[in-house]
């Protein structure tokens, strides 16, 4: 797998609207902060810092920094600092604070769930603030009543009995019931409705309508959901609804932030996108989900969008381009390490937020695509390695380079050129490698030939993405170095199916 390319200083390229909080943490590297007064703060990784709606600032972070900013619309906060506060990010606030900022950026008109957002600067991390009419899930914290606890969060609908649970739990129904009483004080029957309401209340404030709401925290009934939410909150899911919709300037916030774009990364039931969006999964320790951890994926537009309500996964938007930027033609998927979280942490909030490249280091491009170039790159030369994943590559590092260069160029369908590779780099690249310089380039190509046919991929088209001006070339070196031709093999993927 190739290593992630050097993250760039970044530096605010305008300012974010003043009507509004900022909530900065730094995943990786340092960042800095000067604010009106010529004040400078610093920001170290695994801290952050609360910075109050109308503080005018500047902001910037050094080289191979992942800053993550996450604005805080002012209504949602009912007493929030008023000074610039800073505030430590210890490890089970980052993936949440992660999934805080997905949201933010992926459906920015409907921030009901970033009230509890400025939580982080309670030095307890105590738990979430809630706003009137609502009421905190207790949560187990050991034992088998946890593990049942976690799963329910997750999917609420689960029509297990607490029978069904304590065998999948491998203990006594007792046992479980006692897990419950003992730990949140209320049984289990009593837990699993109080996290039924919670669940509904959270999709209502999404802006669906009660009776989805009701049937995807696992009501049998949408009564029977209005009876269990109005004897939790005292209002019922309609009046809920309805306070949430007419909330201050959530119409217009959403409006707003759709222009950016960021709204596409997620699509609704059935709509198709707009733009070709780029997602990665942060997380997905999930079996129900659909994605793995690290994967990503590029989705062309005209792509429909089924959003995986059962899942927990966080989802992160990497990049959205318009038709009339990038062309891409088909649904391509990479897997990306752990070591690449910071890089493409850095890609999100270089595409969706106003912090991005510090374009006074360096020229910017011709292009219309300062923010996206370097996504897309990373993303092709990944998808190069895979799908070349079985030819060998040198540990040594002036050799490796080299290699990660011929991908590159690979995955941007140009013609590698081989000839001024030193004399000591090429016998170092064939002792590592068995191949020489040129044979290894051209095993990558096949490869990389064999696994865009395997995906369906027209064999014009694999020709042309590798170099090929000519299909009857392409086809000529397919079939010397696999020993069939394009459309052999194709039958015989088929027959193997």
């Amino acid at each position: 797998m190739t290593k992630p390319p050097p993250i760039p200083a970044s530096r605010k390229r305008g300012p974010w609207d003043a009507r509004d909080h900022l909530l900065m943490w730094v995943h990786t590297g340092r960042a800095h902060v000067r604010l009106a007064d010529g004040r400078e703060r610093r920001v170290d990784a695994g801290a952050g810092i609360w910075i109050p709606a109308g503080a005018d600032h500047d902001m910037w972070t050094e080289p191979g920094t992942a800053a993550v900013p996450i604005v805080v619309p002012r209504r949602l906060v009912s007493a929030p600092p008023v000074d610039v506060a800073h505030f430590a990010v210890d490890d089970d606030r980052r993936e949440w604070l992660i999934a805080k900022y997905a949201q933010s950026v992926s459906r920015p008109g409907l921030s009901a769930g970033l009230d509890d957002v400025s939580d982080v600067l309670a030095p307890s991390h105590r738990a979430p603030r809630r706003r009137r009419h609502e009421h905190a899930v207790p949560m187990p914290r050991s034992g088998v009543a946890a593990g049942v606890a976690a799963a329910l969060i997750r999917h609420p609908f689960l029509p297990y009995t607490v029978d069904e649970w304590a065998a999948l739990m491998s203990c006594s129904p007792s046992t479980l019931r006692r897990g419950f009483r003992k730990e949140c004080g209320i049984g289990f029957a009593e837990w699993r409705q109080l996290c039924r309401v919670e669940k509904g209340r959270e999709h209502l404030a999404a802006g669906l309508t009660v009776g989805e709401a009701a049937e995807r925290a696992g009501f049998a009934s949408r009564n029977g959901f209005a009876r269990a939410f109005q004897a939790h909150h005292g209002v019922t899911p309609r009046d809920y609804a309805a306070s949430i919709r007419t909330a201050p300037s959530l119409a217009s916030h959403g409006r707003a932030a759709s222009a950016s774009g960021a709204a596409h990364a997620r699509s609704e039931r059935g709509e198709r996108l707009a733009n070709n969006v780029m997602l990665w999964t942060y997380r997905a320790d999930d079996p129900l989900s659909r994605s793995r951890r690290g994967e990503a994926v590029w989705m062309p537009a005209g792509t429909s969008v089924e959003n995986d309500d059962r899942s927990d996964a966080v989802t992160v938007p990497l990049s959205v381009l318009c038709t009339e930027c990038v062309q891409v033609a088909e649904r391509m998927r990479v897997r990306f390490s752990s070591a690449w979280d910071p890089y493409l942490l850095y890609s999100s909030v270089s595409t969706h937020t106003l912090l991005g490249p510090d374009l006074r280091l360096g020229a910017m491009p011709r292009l219309a695509l300062p923010f996206h170039r370097h996504v897309i790159d990373a993303f092709r030369e990944q998808l190069a390695a895979e799908r070349a994943r079985t030819v060998p590559l040198p540990r040594d590092p002036r050799a490796r380079r080299l290699a990660a260069g011929l991908l590159r160029d690979l995955a941007g369908g140009s013609s590698s050129v081989t000839d001024g590779v030193p004399r000591e780099v090429r016998a170092v690249f064939r002792e590592e490698t068995g191949m020489s310089v040129a044979d290894w380039r051209h095993a990558a190509r096949m490869r990389i030939a064999r696994g865009l046919l395997a995906e369906g991929t027209k064999a014009s088209v694999v020709a042309s993405r590798i170099g090929y001006t000519q299909v009857s070339n392409f086809s000529r070196a397919f079939t010397i170095f696999h020993g069939a031709s394009p459309r052999e093999f194709l039958e015989l993927e088929r027959d193997q199916a």
